[in-house]
């Protein structure tokens, strides 16, 4: 009985596009996470021993058990998206919204159910009544029950929905 061995896949990280993001930027990103959502990112650093990387101005959190014993393994994609720096403020992925929405005390909108409906359908909300000076930043929409509707970004005459497309 013949056997030929062959190596595993692999394929140098550095070859990837991911960079580590600089202390600096890394302290940005916290800081605004706190500021707009009230959300604790270093505590979930911490608590999942994740790393915060760049690839293509996207922002990344990649576990480390990744990053120390697996770096060499090919793969198709990698970690969570957490973002990307858009005119100087942090867009939050869907992906990020998605699995954390339900822990931010602020940077909430609420819905009241026709709207909900109609957001959920894909439509933004023209003229919303919402309390806020609408500066172009992005909140976290919720129902009257306060389950997590995605994101949005609230514009002068309207609220824009950013669900993904593939999701309506």
């Amino acid at each position: 009985i013949s056997s030929s061995q062959s190596l595993p896949p692999s394929r140098e990280f550095s070859r990837t596009g991911f960079e580590p993001v600089s202390s600096s930027l890394k302290n940005k990103i916290i800081e605004h996470l706190i500021q707009i959502y009230g959300f604790d990112l270093t505590q979930l650093i911490n608590s999942q021993h994740l790393q915060i990387w760049m690839r293509y101005e996207k922002i990344y959190l990649i576990p480390e058990v990744h990053l120390n014993h697996f770096s060499c393994l090919p793969f198709e994609y990698l970690g969570m998206l957490l973002g990307q720096f858009l005119n100087n403020s942090l867009r939050p992925s869907s992906e990020f919204i998605s699995r954390f929405g339900h822990t931010f005390s602020k940077g909430k909108l609420k819905l009241n159910p026709f709207q909900a409906h109609q957001w959920v359908d894909g439509h933004d909300i023209r003229n919303p009544h919402t309390g806020l000076k609408a500066k172009g930043q992005y909140l976290l929409i919720v129902d009257d029950t306060g389950r997590n509707l995605g994101l949005g970004k609230l514009l002068e005459k309207r609220l824009r929905n950013l669900l993904p497309r593939g999701l309506i």
